[in-house]
């Protein structure tokens, strides 16, 4: 397997959060036309932050943004290990057929007979 596909995985996780962040700053350019008839509702976290309420959602949410970070970098740490091993793996079998090789040369030498 190359090094360009075993780190593929890890490019998708930093492609994902950069699509991630974007999303989360995109905005609307085109004004949203309002209906008179349709009561209008307030989404501001700004206005109910007198709530207690808001204030245990406020901490829920950092929480949860906490939680995010910490699964997403525990992601690349996995990834990076499992790259890791991979390479190691390939490393061993190269050491492996090495030891082959050395063991039918001694083999070889000691079938052959010795002069002295």
């Amino acid at each position: 397997m190359s090094e360009e596909a075993r780190w593929s995985s890890l490019d998708d996780l930093t492609m994902y959060d950069e699509a991630l962040r974007k999303s989360e700053t995109d905005t609307d350019s085109e004004p949203v036309e309002e209906s008179d008839d349709e009561t209008e509702i307030d989404y501001n976290d700004e206005d109910t932050n007198d709530d207690p309420d808001s204030e245990a959602l406020q901490e829920a949410k950092a929480e949860i943004e906490d939680l995010y970070d910490l699964i997403y970098w525990k992601t690349c740490e996995i990834t990076y290990l499992t790259n890791l091993n991979w390479s190691l793996e390939e490393h061993n079998l190269c050491l492996e057929k090495e030891v082959e090789v050395l063991k039918a040369k001694l083999e070889a030498i000691n079938k052959e007979p010795t002069r002295t």
